[in-house]
């Protein structure tokens, strides 16, 4: 598997008649991971950044949320409501891999060496 990146991901997806999109990416810092508003359907998720890359898990997006300088956390953005729900620790860096059996795999160092497991199972989501 080719090594997952917090740049150069995939900037615009398309899922179940929807077209997800990042804007105005940027790097918060210096030689740091990108962040930007992500779009769904041509309407912006209100008052948040997120970085990437994400993914789709039945109507939601999951995606690193950027929390201020302090790093990211998993984020489920229902793509219906734009409601976010933000779970897990704040981690310096958040590399999503897959989803399987509700439970996010993702990386959280460059290299993808560091694999960290969220499982979402006993979440309920509105």
């Amino acid at each position: 598997m080719a090594t997952i990146l917090p740049w150069n991901f995939i900037a615009s997806k398309k899922h179940n008649n929807l077209e997800v999109s990042y804007l105005n990416l940027r790097e918060p810092f210096q030689g740091g991971p990108e962040i930007g508003e992500i779009e769904v359907n041509s309407k912006i998720i209100p008052d948040k950044l997120f970085g990437g890359p994400l993914l789709f898990y039945d109507k939601f997006i999951v995606v690193p949320e950027f929390v201020n300088t302090k790093g990211f956390r998993l984020a489920f953005v229902n793509m219906n409501t734009f409601k976010v729900y933000s779970v897990g620790d704040i981690k310096e860096m958040v590399l999503l891999s897959k989803i399987e059996n509700k439970e996010i795999q993702f990386y959280t160092d460059i290299k993808n060496k560091n694999l960290e497991y969220y499982d979402f199972s006993n979440i309920e989501f509105d």
